[in-house]
């Protein structure tokens, strides 16, 4: 049986193995063919021409190479920074990381960060940004105060501890919400499939970081004659930084083009302004009738 090429079963035609398996003895090449046929058939959907693989619900593109293939999104570009939430257990270094993060490097860090998630760290960060801001600005108000004879040491003291305790808690209220706005834009305009108002928070929370900004303000404003002038401009310019963070962060967190992530970000300021204008001309006119 082994000794007779000329046996039609063994006919080259008929294997489903490379012409290099020709070279074996005939009973080590009937072996492959076999097994080479079975593997074959076990691979291939011969109704679909689909690999098996193919429909296990993996996307194409995640098969493909970094160009994304079949129509995908390519690859974001990752970045140097090491990303995750504040960490308010390792609180100093955290701290310190977060923020040159998301002033230095606000794209990676934006990225680095989780789409869901407890709503802790971020509010956290955002409360010690609040806090520090409060603490040494308003102690320079106190100090102010005193050497100017504008208040005396025990009212302004009391003034400072009560905006200790109570600008936190407004800030925090504040936070969620301005992070309910954005998220309820972010659902009709982005409409985002994978990150929820976790992610919102997070874009509304770490920005709060140029909070800290104040503190020089506040120094600079007590430059005689051009330092309420610096002052303000300093402030115009961490204003634009801040929706500047917020265009990326949501862009980053919501996967999204810059184009619609401006779009959610200028509305709010937009329709405040309006409102602030609408409200300010119905009470101009008001104090006017009372007054004539």
């Amino acid at each position: 049986f082994y000794s007779t090429p000329a046996d039609a079963s063994l006919a080259p035609g008929h294997w489903c193995v490379p012409a290099s398996l020709l070279r074996l003895s005939m009973k080590e090449a009937r072996f492959q063919a076999i097994y080479s046929c079975e593997g074959e058939e076990n691979r291939m959907d011969f109704d679909t021409g689909r690999r098996p693989e193919d429909s296990q619900g993996a996307p194409r593109s995640s098969r493909t190479g970094s160009g994304g293939g079949f129509g995908g999104a390519p690859p974001r570009a990752t970045s140097g920074v090491s990303g995750g939430d504040f960490d308010y257990r390792n609180l100093v270094p955290s701290f310190v990381e977060t923020a040159r993060g998301v002033v230095t490097q606000p794209v990676g860090f934006f990225r680095s960060l989780p789409r869901q998630g407890d709503l802790v760290s971020p509010l956290a960060f955002a409360l010690i940004c609040v806090e520090i801001t409060v603490l040494i600005a308003g102690f320079v108000g106190v100090i102010v105060n005193v050497v100017s004879g504008t208040q005396g040491i025990l009212g302004s003291l009391g003034s400072f501890v009560l905006l200790l305790v109570l600008i936190p808690l407004i800030a925090a209220v504040s936070l969620f919400i301005s992070a309910g706005i954005y998220h309820l834009l972010v659902a009709l305009i982005i409409k985002p499939a994978q990150s929820g108002f976790a992610a919102t928070l997070r874009v509304i929370a770490y920005p709060t970081v140029v909070f800290l900004a104040v503190i020089v303000t506040t120094i600079i404003a007590l430059i005689p004659f051009i330092g309420p002038i610096l002052s303000l401009l300093l402030s115009l310019v961490t204003g634009l930084f801040s929706l500047y963070l917020y265009v990326i962060g949501m862009r980053e967190m919501h996967a999204t083009s810059t184009g619609r992530a401006v779009v959610v970000v200028i509305i709010p300021p937009i329709v405040g302004g309006i409102l602030g204008l609408i409200f300010g001309v119905i009470l101009a006119a008001i104090i006017a009738s009372m007054l004539n």
